[in-house]
Formats: C-alpha cells, structure tokens, sequence
C-alpha cells in the first residue's frame, strides 16, 4: 500500500498549508499552460465541484502486469464518483481510460 499509514502517520504539518480554495489560483497559474481567461481557468481557480472535469494527473505508476497504470492527480474541478470511468485523450489516435478509486 502506498504511504501506509502505520508506517507513514497522518500528522498535521508543522508548516502552514493554504486550503485547496485558496491556493488554486497560484497553482493553476503554475501548470495551466491554456488561455488564463477561459471558462475551465475560472472553473478551477473557483474549485467549482459543477465545472467541467480537470485532473492534473502527477504521476503514473505501471502495475506488475506491465499493461496497465495507476494514476496519481489533483482534481482542480469537476466531480469524480468511486468507479466512474475517466478518459483522457493523449492524441488524435490514443486516449487514456482509468476507474475512480473506491474509497
């Protein structure tokens, strides 16, 4: 299990975190590479749960089976469902398709 948490206690940080509302805006400023001014940029800045679906997906890990991944992200807006089949289109050609995680 990754970050078990009998090894890995979930502490409280001694250092000050903003909440999720309040550090969108640096954070999409950062790695949103599209116009500032667009609908989905006020959807995540705002971290609106309605707006259309936005995942910054941090990292992939390959699975033992060598064919399929776990992917690690931020949901900036939008709302993802335990389950729910998520694409992601990678080119004209290939698209990325992964399950939410149950909780």
């Amino acid at each position: 299990m990754w970050l078990n948490t009998q090894v890995f206690p979930l502490a409280r940080s001694p250092f000050p975190s903003p909440s999720p509302a309040a550090a969108a805006r640096g954070k999409v400023a950062r790695c949103y590479s599209g116009p500032l001014t667009s609908r989905a940029v006020k959807a995540m800045v705002a971290c609106d749960s309605s707006g259309p679906l936005l995942i910054h997906v941090a990292k992939l890990y390959a699975e033992s089976d060598g064919q399929s991944f776990s992917a690690f992200g931020r949901i900036y807006s939008g709302t993802v469902r335990p389950g729910e089949l998520v694409s992601f289109p990678l080119s004209d050609v290939a698209v990325l398709r992964f399950a939410a995680a149950p909780r």
